[in-house]
């Protein structure tokens, strides 16, 4: 097919071409292939099979599938790549929805710490979660424990994103 040549045989089980097939019983045994070419690229083949042996193929025969290969594989190739970037667009948008998600679940979980300085009594408390990835087990919280005293809670949560997160926020 590569070298732009069509394949033809009156009988696949004893073409010397096509050694592993003989004596295989096969519904296929008389075909003519030609290539299907885009450019310079063979993509597939055209072929036309006859089920019984002996079948002779005429140069009109060749002629007529290189034709019809020459239309088609353009065609066929066009509706490879429509098919190639509807699922390139799927990919994206279900990346999008996933980043969307992420969004939400580190929104939640900077919801879960302080955003305000904690003033008590003499001490003024600063927080901040720096992250490795959009969520993670990393969490802290401050409290006032009465007039002179306050609690600080640290979470860190072994691991990383989503599993650390959730693990955190409970």
């Amino acid at each position: 097919m590569a070298k732009n040549e069509p394949l033809a045989t009156s009988d696949l089980a004893s073409d010397p071409r096509f050694v592993g097939l003989r004596g295989t019983e096969t519904r296929v045994r008389a075909t003519v292939a030609v290539p299907l070419r885009v450019g310079n690229r063979v993509t597939g083949f055209l072929a036309v099979t006859h089920s019984t042996p002996g079948r002779s193929w005429t140069e009109d025969d060749v002629q007529l599938l290189f034709i019809v290969a020459g239309s088609s594989a353009g065609v066929i190739e066009q509706a490879r790549l429509r098919d190639e970037a509807q699922r390139m667009q799927q990919m994206s948008e279900e990346n999008a929805r996933i980043q969307r998600d992420l969004q939400l679940a580190h929104d939640f979980q900077m919801s879960l710490v302080p955003t305000h300085t904690g003033h008590f009594g003499p001490w003024e408390v600063h927080g901040n979660v720096v992250r490795a990835r959009v969520v993670g087990g990393d969490a802290f919280d401050y409290f006032s424990l009465g007039a002179a005293r306050f609690g600080v809670a640290i979470a860190d949560v072994s691991g990383k994103g989503i599993p650390a997160a959730l693990m955190a926020s409970n």
